[in-house]
């Protein structure tokens, strides 16, 4: 099993504060059967360049590989990169990407989706640089009107749903009926 979205990396954002605590959840990662891993790293094109994340990406990865034991899971680089008007002619774009995929976690603003955004992903799309995979997908729904998520729906990207969604009774049904309609990806976030 694959785990497409986490903060596991040392000191990255607001996951892991530590390699202690980076390592802690790799160990309960490999505990519920996942064998990879995609480190997902909050990015914020407006707060950082991409050379500048890149930098501090790789030094936490090393620190990290560096620590991992054999027989746990198998670390992928990846980012979770915060929307942005016109970040489709961003440069190095394809450098936050999941490992060797054409696949981008993309975190949407948390609010009721305008059409120039939507527009944007789809852009994002047709550029063929990147494929947009949007982050959480479950947090926004209960805000974007019918059309806007149809809309979603209908550019046939992947979606990404919060594993924690499951345990909730009420909101498991109503996901697992979302998942029978499009693409979708599953991460602990």
């Amino acid at each position: 099993m694959t785990d497409t979205h986490t903060h596991i990396l040392p000191g990255m954002d607001d996951g892991a504060a530590d390699l202690a605590e980076s390592l802690h959840m790799l160990r309960k990662c490999r505990a519920q059967g996942v064998n990879t891993v995609v480190l997902t790293p909050h990015f914020y094109p407006e707060r950082e360049s991409v050379g500048s994340f890149l930098a501090r990406r790789a030094d936490a990865y090393e620190q990290l590989c560096a620590a991992v034991p054999s027989g746990f899971p198998r670390l992928v680089l990846g980012a979770e990169v915060a929307w942005c008007a016109g970040m489709e002619h961003m440069e190095q774009l394809k450098e936050l990407t999941m490992g060797q995929s054409d696949y981008l976690l993309l975190e949407m603003p948390y609010m009721a989706w305008t059409d120039d955004q939507l527009d944007g992903i789809w852009s994002l799309l047709n550029g063929g640089q990147v494929v947009p995979v949007m982050a959480h997908i479950d947090r926004y729904l209960h805000m974007q009107k019918r059309g806007q998520y149809q809309a979603v729906l209908d550019m046939q990207i992947p979606l990404q749903i919060s594993a924690a969604v499951f345990r909730n009774l009420f909101i498991r049904a109503k996901a697992l009926h979302l998942m029978s309609q499009g693409q979708w990806m599953v991460g602990s976030d």
